[in-house]
């Protein structure tokens, strides 16, 4: 079974960090500590603030925000595309930015949060590469050489995190963050080609020469880490190709 992995790995035309297995143990791990950009999976991190912060009384998931066209940039995203100045809760904003990868919905976030205390919670957590640099499509800092940055290992420990029993934010909290995450919109990447219909808490991030997607399935054999970052690609369809690849292998072994 790791053999398959490794020659699937070694077959790839890029470079690639992958933790595939049981939450407290996963059963392989390979380059799990390289530092990627992250692309939109910084949004788990940002979210895991959110919810730290409502829990601790500094924010609340019904406080409404007033969206103005001066919040609005482009890239994946609804709310740029909505006129007028609706007011929408904390909650509905923070489903937008998983679900549909929203980037205004990031920004608006990030500006309410911070990023000094969003970094400051990841620093917490123990999750050493992930750093939260800039804002989402903020051009002029990303040529300043600000950008964000996580790791494999660090996105399954905030998935292990959310089914572990003892965390800062309760229970209710982190059912609820996957709640959200399990309405993923974007599904193109691993869980394209699985035959099962199995419950799938993820989110995915894509750039030029980038494409991720990482989570939690909810299989026959109870709830597995399917953490796949590629980057280093020739063409986007590549890492899509070996996104759908580990996801077929995922669905074959876990059932």
């Amino acid at each position: 079974m790791r053999e398959d992995l490794l020659q699937m790995i070694r077959e790839f035309p890029g470079n690639a960090g992958v933790i595939l297995g049981d939450p407290e143990n996963p059963g392989f791990c390979y380059q799990e500590d390289q530092k990627f950009p992250s692309a939109s999976v910084i949004k788990l991190f940002i979210l895991w603030e959110l919810y730290r912060q409502t829990e601790n009384g500094e924010k609340s998931l019904t406080d409404q925000i007033v969206l103005t066209e001066e919040m609005k940039v482009g890239g994946f995203g609804v709310l740029t595309h909505l006129t007028g100045n609706p007011s929408l809760s904390l909650h509905d904003i923070a489903t937008l930015m998983i679900i549909s990868s929203d980037n205004t919905a990031t920004n608006i976030l990030i500006d309410s949060l911070g990023i000094a205390q969003i970094n400051a919670t990841c620093k917490k957590m123990g999750w050493n590469e992930t750093i939260l640099g800039r804002k989402m499509m903020d051009f002029e800092a990303k040529a300043a050489g600000k950008d964000n940055y996580t790791s494999s290992r660090d996105t399954a420990d905030f998935f292990k995190r959310l089914l572990s029993k003892e965390e800062e934010i309760s229970q209710q909290g982190r059912e609820q963050m996957l709640e959200i995450l399990k309405g993923q919109q974007c599904n193109n990447k691993l869980p394209a080609q699985m035959n099962n219909s199995w419950p799938f808490a993820h989110k995915t991030g894509d750039l030029p020469k980038l494409e991720h997607d990482c989570g939690i399935l909810y299989t026959a054999k109870g709830p597995k880490l399917l953490i796949v970052f590629t980057n280093e690609l020739q063409s986007n369809s590549l890492g899509v190709e070996f996104q759908n690849k580990i996801g077929r292998w995922a669905d074959q072994n876990w059932q």
